[in-house]
């Protein structure tokens, strides 16, 4: 409408009516060469690029085909709960059905790119949040479990034999409550044996913030 022209040339000019022209290609082709690159830290702090780039590039993958040819003003919730719905049926590479805390992080990935084509200007508002949430987190799968005592016993009994180098690192994660990727990812440096410290340094956790752990 005229209405909706003028607010689109008072908000960004020429280069807001262009955008009309956009595709979801160029927005991902956008996306790639600006934030989906590897992650630079400067005194242990993350201050561009992402960690996890992997995995990023493998949802890129999925939505391209899916919404690539699309303008960007035209795609829809509706399109996208679509999209979520024909994800959900489609089996993981372990030939299990898709979870929903699998469905949340590649819809929150979605969701980032979405953002910075307002940013940009492109676009007016994330079609994510033209209905109800398509992320929820309190369905997830919460793992709260821990082993018994008896459990642990038993784990370390197994850490015998040919398997005898696995009980310091089992006897660590037990110890510190640490992932297996930070504890790998330990140098000498991290162990501060006289004030009985270890530190998990910020690139290696998984919130990307430095952490200290009593040693036992």
């Amino acid at each position: 409408t005229v209405k909706q022209l003028l607010q689109k040339v008072e908000s960004g000019g020429r280069e807001a009516i262009d955008a009309e022209k956009l595709t979801f290609n160029h927005l991902l082709e956008y996306y790639e060469k600006h934030y989906a690159k590897p992650a630079k830290f400067i005194d242990n702090q993350k201050v561009e690029g992402m960690r996890n780039l992997k995995k990023v590039k493998c949802f890129i993958k999925q939505f391209r085909p899916y919404f690539g040819n699309m303008k960007l003003s035209r795609i829809t919730y509706g399109d996208i709960l679509s999209y979520r719905n024909e994800r959900l049926k489609v089996p993981t590479h372990y030939k299990k059905l898709r979870n929903i805390a699998t469905m949340n992080r590649e819809l929150s990935c979605l969701r980032r790119i979405f953002n910075i084509a307002i940013r940009q200007g492109w676009i007016y508002r994330n079609p994510l949040n033209c209905g109800e949430s398509l992320i929820n987190i309190s369905n997830e799968r919460r793992r709260e479990r821990i082993l018994t005592l008896n459990e642990e016993k038993r784990l370390l009994a197994a850490c015998s034999g040919r398997r005898a180098y696995l009980r310091p690192l089992v006897i660590c994660l037990l110890d510190t409550g640490a992932r297996r990727g930070e504890t790998l990812k330990l140098e000498f440096a991290d162990l501060d044996f006289p004030r009985r410290l270890i530190t998990f340094q910020a690139l290696n956790t998984k919130t990307l913030k430095t952490r200290q752990v009593a040693m036992t």
